[in-house]
């Protein structure tokens, strides 16, 4: 068996949404990497995919059902019925000959999640629609006129420590070492990453570079690449995919690679490593009720729109693929060996700022601060891009008592700023109260005979229990006179990973 010292595992970025903002009137649902325009001009598919890419996107792509029902549901809510998707059928070269898939158009992506109408779709039918009605997909004509969703890429962040950045994928990179390909996989796959996939030749010198560790070796000790085919014969090119599911857009196959020697996997070499396996792997897929072999990126809906196979690559009899250090060319090869390898993952996302509390439901950070009147409270959370917190539902109030809890209490002064406040002259007056970051008040939970009318416009909750036990239990609010000092009061913002609603 041969032994490959490195692996190279790749991951895309996430993104952290203090750095964008989705245009007004988008749905970014959550954590989608992608803003969700919807445009009412009637157009043609590919009319609506040149407005896409004139916005900085394409014709939706939807990668979940989530993501599905949250589109349908806002096209519902504009009156919409059908809309263009960005599902379309394009042409493969499948063993010499032309097969057509599913794709995300301006993608290298095949459609792995779907959400078709019963008998969809027709085979003389090359675009999608949404229907409002129930969310599911149609064929149609392309030249037909309808509505469309497009789908715009956030901003993106950086890698994590260690991780290498490649400004024009927006991925990370890691080099690893002594694996074989499916335990290089289950590597990168640990780092939420893959085996690293290629689709362009920057992308493959990048790749190269990388890899050159300055470690003598001997041309049996390579690097995995994460493309591999599970095909019979492993030297049909067409038949190798990436691991991450991306497209084979790119290859750069050695002399007479990938050839037909039981070697299903790819590998790459340098003027250090020779080759490393990256994440292209060839898997069967169904397409219009058959089944083919497609060379796919490992773990993902992306097949191989790039790829760098060496002449006469890849062997058909292997279903893995690693890049080769000597001129950045990929082979095909067996995926039970072992090389060093590339991983490619996701960069984590910080919801909140260090010392911030983060609340699901809500996709909101809190923090808890004390004495201040409820003016300079609302001050000090304006300078952390805040406000003294909204309620909105019986988990956040508990939420925000067990934020502010400190133990037993001696007077109501020692209690916990909310920001719901009034300006009314009648501070009985429950329907007068508003929340000061401006969200709709809906949901209230007064103390027994509040709020009264002694001039309090403020309002405060009981975070905790009175040492007499004279006092309500916590949880329960009081309005109070603005100039108190607090002992506590509690900001909230939006997380660092915005949710549109």
């Amino acid at each position: 068996m041969l032994v490959f010292l490195l692996t190279i595992c790749t991951f895309p970025i996430w993104v952290k949404a203090n750095e964008f903002e989705c245009a007004p009137g988008s749905l970014r649902p959550s954590n989608s990497l992608y803003c969700y325009s919807f445009n009412s001009q009637l157009m043609d598919f590919f009319g609506a995919e040149s407005e896409c890419d004139l916005q900085g996107g394409h014709l939706a792509y939807i990668d979940s059902a989530f993501t599905n029902a949250a589109v349908g549901k806002y096209a519902r809510n504009i009156s919409w019925d059908q809309y263009w998707i960005g599902a379309t059928v394009t042409k493969q070269t499948m063993n010499d000959a032309n097969v057509g898939i599913w794709t995300w158009i301006g993608t290298d992506r095949y459609v792995k999640f779907s959400d078709w109408f019963p008998g969809e779709p027709n085979s003389n039918n090359y675009c999608a629609v949404g229907k409002t009605s129930d969310f599911t997909w149609i064929s149609t004509n392309c030249a037909v006129t309808r509505p469309f969703v497009c789908s715009i890429p956030v901003r993106m962040s950086s890698c994590d420590d260690g991780w290498v950045h490649f400004s024009k994928t927006k991925s990370c990179y890691k080099v690893f070492y002594n694996k074989n390909f499916d335990e290089a996989e289950n590597v990168c796959r640990g780092e939420s990453a893959h085996l690293t996939s290629i689709h362009s030749k920057d992308e493959n010198d990048f790749i190269t570079y990388l890899s050159k560790s300055g470690i003598n070796i001997t041309n049996s000790q390579m690097t995995w690449i994460g493309l591999r085919t599970y095909s019979a014969n492993t030297a049909d090119v067409g038949s190798y995919k990436w691991v991450d599911g991306s497209n084979v857009n790119y290859s750069n196959w050695a002399v007479k690679q990938p050839d037909n020697d039981e070697e299903p996997c790819a590998k790459a070499q340098n003027l250090s490593w020779e080759q490393y396996w990256i994440g292209a792997q060839n898997v069967k897929l169904s397409s219009n009720d058959a089944m083919i072999k497609l060379w796919i990126w490992v773990g993902t809906d992306r097949y191989l729109k790039f790829n760098d196979w060496y002449i006469n690559e890849p062997n058909q009899n292997n279903n893995c693929a690693v890049g080769r250090t000597s001129d950045s060319a990929w082979i095909s090869a067996k995926c039970a060996e072992t090389r060093p390898f590339v991983c490619t993952i996701p960069v984590k996302i910080n919801l909140c700022d260090d010392g911030w509390t983060h609340l699901s439901e809500t996709n909101s950070c809190y923090k808890a601060f004390s004495n201040k009147t409820f003016d300079n409270a609302e001050l000090l959370c304006q300078s952390n891009d805040a406000h003294v917190t909204s309620i909105h539902s019986e988990k956040e109030n508990k939420f925000v008592v067990d934020l502010a809890t400190s133990g037993i209490i001696a007077n109501w002064h020692n209690l916990t700023w909310i920001g719901l406040r009034t300006y009314s002259a009648n501070t009985a007056d429950v329907g007068s109260y508003k929340w000061v970051d401006g969200s709709d008040v809906n949901y209230l939970k007064w103390a027994m005979d509040q709020p009264d009318n002694d001039k309090e416009p403020c309002v405060q909750l009981y975070s905790d229990n009175f040492a007499d036990e004279s006092g309500p239990p916590s949880g329960l609010w009081n309005n109070i006179p603005c100039q108190v000092y607090m002992r506590n009061f509690v900001c909230k913002k939006k997380s660092n990973f915005i949710q549109n609603q």
